[in-house]
Parts: structure tokens; C-alpha cells; sequence
């Protein structure tokens, strides 16, 4: 869904900034005598300006619908990590509540997730024995989940981020991801 929104936003701007064009026709020039050539160069800046104004909020709103998606993207790579090893009988112990960054909320600025290290839960793990630990966390299937997950979450990243192999902003997410699925595996 939120691929869907930023490519429709990026389809609205587009449409928007062609529709600005198509405001003064392409054929007169400042020489034609049916506009007079001030007037001309006046809706020719009106539309220069309207159309910079337009690519200033498309880029605003993009960084924002991306760091807004990375955020989304880390905290279900989270839960489901967290999810597979519910499922696998682990007790999970509770981390503290982490505390935001007050400059970048005072400015405004979305912080990007960062999974809380949640560890086992020792003494159930000592109930259960050697063999609750094979077949729980140390499961094949159970330690494959993250990297299923992890595989998962770089696909729909690569939707959203495109493929560009020279810009940092990809390269940031996929460390991201990488970061959250090592953190995982501690």
C-alpha cells in the first residue's frame, strides 16, 4: 500500500507540472504578435516558478513517504523476527521503553526505527533443555524465518527505493535491514 500511494503521488506531480506546461503554448515565441512578448515572459516565469514550487514538494513529500516507509518496513521486520520465535515457544524478556532523540522532534525530523534487542528468557529456557532448545530457537526452519523475512523486506524496498546502485539512500536501507537481521541473531 504504500508503494502504491508514493508511485500515485509521483504520478499526480508529474501529471500536475505537464499540466503547467501545456499552460502557454510551445509554439510562441517572445516575437509572436498575438501575446504581447511582457506578458508572454511573465506566464513563462509564472509557470517556471509553479513547476520549481511543484518539484520542492515532491521531493519533500518523498523523503518523508520514504523515511516513513523504512520506519514501517523495520518495525514488521521486528515483529515478525519476534513473531517466529513466539511461535517457536520462546519467552522473549521485555526491553526498556526507548526515548526519542528531543532535537529531532523538536525540528520535526522522523527518527529512523531502531529494533529494541529483546533476549530470551533464561530460565524457561532451562526448563525446557537441551532438547526444548533444538526444537525452539535453534530450530533450522525457526533460525531460517529472519532471513525469509529479511528477503522479504529488501523486495519490497527495492520497489520502493528503485535499483539505482549509486545512491546512499538504497544503500542506507539495505543496511538498515541488514543491521536489524544480525541484531536479530545477536
Amino acid at each position: 500500500t504504500f508503494v502504491v500511494i508514493h508511485e500515485k503521488a509521483a504520478g499526480l506531480f508529474a501529471l500536475l507540472k505537464d499540466a503547467a506546461d501545456r499552460m502557454i503554448p510551445q509554439d510562441l515565441n517572445e516575437s509572436n504578435t498575438s501575446i504581447h512578448s511582457t506578458t508572454y515572459l511573465a506566464a513563462r516565469n509564472a509557470v517556471d516558478s509553479l513547476k520549481g514550487f511543484l518539484t520542492s514538494q515532491e521531493l519533500a513529500l518523498s523523503n518523508t513517504h520514504r523515511q516513513g516507509y523504512i520506519n514501517l518496513e523495520l518495525r514488521l521486520l521486528h515483529h515478525q523476527c519476534c513473531s517466529s520465535l513466539d511461535i517457536a515457544g520462546c519467552t522473549l524478556v521485555k526491553a526498556p521503553p526507548r526515548r526519542p532523540d528531543k532535537a529531532l522532534v523538536e525540528k520535526g525530523i522522523l527518527e529512523e526505527y531502531k529494533a529494541p534487542i529483546l533476549p530470551l528468557h533464561k530460565p524457561s529456557l532451562a526448563k525446557t533443555g537441551y532438547s526444548g532448545i533444538l526444537a525452539g530457537p535453534l530450530k533450522q526452519s525457526v533460525l531460517r524465518q529472519p532471513l525469509i523475512h529479511a528477503t522479504d523486506s529488501l523486495a519490497r524496498a527495492r520497489l520502493m527505493f528503485g535499483t539505482n546502485k549509486h545512491d546512499t539512500t538504497t544503500a542506507r536501507v539495505i543496511l538498515s535491514i541488514y543491521n536489524q537481521t544480525c541484531n536479530f541473531y545477536g
